[in-house]
């Protein structure tokens, strides 16, 4: 379920962007332009007090318009795909922290009004033992919407026209085809998907940052060429980018937040080590992350264990800690706030008073 998560925001936009690379063309401003919808859909929560399905909405909407001006760009004005899905990319970026005044965004988390939508993407059930074991019940709804655009790609008016733009444009265009509305509409089609990544986004981390989101686009455009859409344009598969996007993940090791920096940890310590924040050890920190990242790379047999933080502990003073510690400089026996847990004592009290999930 963990590893699912990961992967519902990559299969939208793989999804999405295989419509414009038939046309012969492609989207730069997907992985931006998530970061930026979803920041705003943050914002008009939680400082315009706007209800969730009205900022859902409006995220969605965002990203539809946003691919509406991208090919209005392309088929209308004929910029080159490139040069002006890059132009979107850039204002995407700096549009969401401008917007949020730099200040990082959530949506509904658990325990707060308005977080059943986080449902949709991720059940958890208590068995009788009292494990609770987390139901991905995104990857249904990914699987039902690769179904439906499979049928608009392949059996549809539109997905014909969408194709014939990138076989043979000039043909379309004289056999009596609005050429540049259909090949808008494909970009629309991305924009949607687009809105959609952000919400699915939104609805799986517990964080979202401006100025990330530069790359998400490379993996979904990679994703989308490794299952048979050509570059060129003329022919692709929505199946062949959700399978793209599942080999892509296949050698994923472990995710951490919203930074998606892929890192293998390997921690060889006794049960003492780090209970006052200091331990005789070589440490590697590979970054802070929510307690419910942590235990469930700890449950996969990821890692062998993590620290605890306490967010008002989080920073410099830590930071320092660790890095002198892994360089063997002596270090003061200091209480940082931090405890190590395993999965001998994941479920503690005392530790779960200390991770923020």
């Amino acid at each position: 379920a963990y590893i699912c998560n990961n992967m519902y925001y990559t299969l939208l936009l793989a999804i999405g962007v295989t419509f414009p690379m038939i046309t012969g063309g492609t989207d730069l401003s997907m992985g931006t332009g998530l970061i930026c919808y979803s920041l705003i859909g943050s914002y008009l929560m939680r400082m315009c007090g706007w209800p969730l399905w009205c900022a859902i909405l409006v995220t969605i909407l965002m990203g539809v318009c946003m691919g509406a001006v991208n090919g209005f760009g392309v088929a209308k004005l004929n910029i080159p795909p490139f040069i002006m899905t890059l132009g979107s990319m850039m204002f995407c970026r700096g549009m969401g922290s401008i917007l949020t005044g730099g200040m990082s965004g959530t949506w509904p988390n658990y325990l707060e009004p308005g977080e059943g939508f986080r449902k949709i993407f991720r059940l958890v059930i208590t068995a009788d033992s009292g494990q609770r074991i987390p139901i991905p019940l995104g990857m249904i709804w990914m699987i039902l919407l690769a179904v439906i655009m499979t049928i608009v790609l392949n059996h549809t008016r539109t997905g014909r026209y969408i194709i014939g733009i990138g076989s043979n444009k000039e043909a379309l265009k004289l056999s009596g085809v609005n050429v540049v509305k259909w090949h808008i509409i494909a970009y629309m089609i991305c924009g949607l998907f687009t809105g959609l990544a952000a919400v699915a986004y939104a609805g799986t981390f517990s964080n979202i940052t401006p100025g990330e989101g530069a790359g998400f686009e490379l993996n979904a455009i990679g994703a989308a060429i490794v299952g048979g859409t050509a570059m060129t344009g003329g022919s692709g598969s929505i199946f062949g980018a959700f399978l793209g996007v599942l080999l892509n993940k296949a050698d994923l090791i472990a995710v951490f937040g919203s930074t998606q920096v892929a890192a293998e940890g390997i921690v060889a310590a006794d049960d003492n080590l780090f209970v006052c924040g200091t331990g005789d050890a070589t440490v590697i920190a590979v970054g802070f992350d929510s307690g419910a990242t942590l235990k469930a790379t700890i449950r996969m047999g990821i890692l062998y264990g993590a620290v605890t933080q306490a967010p008002v502990n989080i920073g410099r003073f830590t930071i320092d800690i660790l890095l002198a510690s892994a360089k063997g400089e002596p270090v003061q026996d200091t209480d940082t706030g931090c405890a190590f847990y395993t999965l001998d004592n994941i479920d503690a009290e005392e530790i779960a008073q200390n991770l923020y999930d």
